[in-house]
């Protein structure tokens, strides 16, 4: 039995609603002023050599995991399975 799987009105107010605070999120931190602002590349990229081990190790895990998961599995079946 076939199913058509398409958007339902909420679907696109939850999808707009989304991506409207994401894009509030960006222009905020873009806009915003003061103490935090990057002065050059390095303070951005290594955020000024002040991030503890935490944060990094955290980064490095979940890029890590996130690139493991993507070449592993078949997320074709993943979703087909979990729509169902």
């Amino acid at each position: 039995m076939a199913e058509n799987h398409t958007f339902q009105p909420w679907d696109y107010v939850v999808f707009a609603f989304i991506l409207f605070v994401s894009a509030a999120i960006g222009l905020f931190c873009a806009f915003k002023r003061g103490r935090t602002e990057q002065q050059t590349t390095e303070e951005f990229l290594v955020g000024n050599r002040q991030l503890s081990a935490y944060p990094i190790a955290l980064s490095l895990a979940s890029s890590f995991l996130s690139a493991i998961t993507g070449l592993c599995f078949n997320y074709s079946k993943i979703l087909d399975q979990w729509i169902r």
